[in-house]
């Protein structure tokens, strides 16, 4: 099954290469159990890296967008030189 390596699962999918190879009846009535596993899991990788993209990318509490430099370098902002403070 594609999908097992695709989810890097290479040991699953070498005992199902393997199970299937033998011609194991056990494999047929187990695929679609598999098969919706395999979906579940992939939807919830899918929904774990939406969430960790969205927090991420979060700004310091004392920096919001409204004091940011947007003039300085990505390559600035990264190395902490160009951030402004807010004042007093």
């Amino acid at each position: 099954m594609a999908e097992l390596k695709e989810l890097r699962l290479h040991g699953m999918a070498q005992a199902w290469e393997e199970l299937a190879a033998k011609g194991e009846a056990s494999t047929a009535s187990s695929k679609w159990l598999l098969e919706h596993l395999l979906q579940q899991e992939q939807a919830d990788r899918a929904v774990r890296s939406v969430n960790h993209q969205m927090n991420v990318p979060k700004l310091p509490m004392y920096l919001d967008l409204a004091n940011f430099d947007f003039s300085v370098s990505r390559d600035d902002c990264l190395s902490g030189q160009g951030v402004i403070l807010p004042e007093g």
